[in-house]
């Protein structure tokens, strides 16, 4: 986007044979220039619009995540109120499990309910038919904290789809696939098949 000069950028990409961009913004989060993505969309097939925000928290300054989280929440409010929304992102939300001392902090339940406060939800917890695969999104193997070695430690979901109101989420997955045998990335793919109200 033409909105950032520097820092990270949390692309959102879209078939255009069957979404028309309506518009688009990106906000500065923090004086790092994490980035939150917002792109409205109309989709061709049924005139429905509807908006899609993406982002990247930040990892290990837990106060910056916060006030991230905080961000996200109040700018999405405003888009609420007029349309369907879909949040997703890397939202490094370890939960809370003292039985992993290997991960690297465990304040994800607070993360997670800063962003569900108000209106939105976890598409994991409201699909209609469940989740599919893996239940972790980090590739790394059991309690390891190597990523790249396997389909992650269960209920560790770093990455996540939340949804408002006008969003049925059909199903929700998390994708293990290897490219040669490898994880092309160290967290696993979140897919979710939904319908707009």
């Amino acid at each position: 986007a033409k909105d950032v000069k520097d820092g990270e950028l949390n692309g959102i990409f879209y078939r255009k044979n069957r979404f028309e961009e309506v518009s688009h913004k990106v906000w500065s989060m923090t004086k790092r220039a994490d980035t939150l993505t917002m792109l409205e969309l109309k989709d061709l097939k049924t005139g429905k619009c509807f908006a899609v925000f993406n982002t990247h928290l930040a990892f290990s300054k837990i106060d910056n995540r916060e006030a991230q989280a905080r961000f996200i929440a109040d700018k999405i409010e405003f888009f609420v109120k007029k349309m369907p929304v879909i949040l997703t992102g890397d939202m490094n939300t370890f939960p809370n499990r003292l039985d992993l001392t290997a991960l690297p902090f465990n304040d994800g339940d607070y993360i997670h309910r800063i962003l569900t406060n108000k209106s939105l939800k976890d598409a994991k917890d409201v699909s209609l038919l469940g989740h599919l695969g893996p239940l972790s999104t980090f590739s790394n193997d059991g309690e390891s904290v190597v990523p790249f070695s396997g389909t992650g430690t269960p209920g560790v979901f770093l990455d996540h789809i939340y949804v408002s109101q006008r969003v049925t989420v059909i199903i929700h997955a998390v994708e293990p696939g290897t490219v040669n045998g490898h994880f092309p990335s160290d967290h696993l793919p979140v897919l979710m098949d939904f319908v707009l109200d």
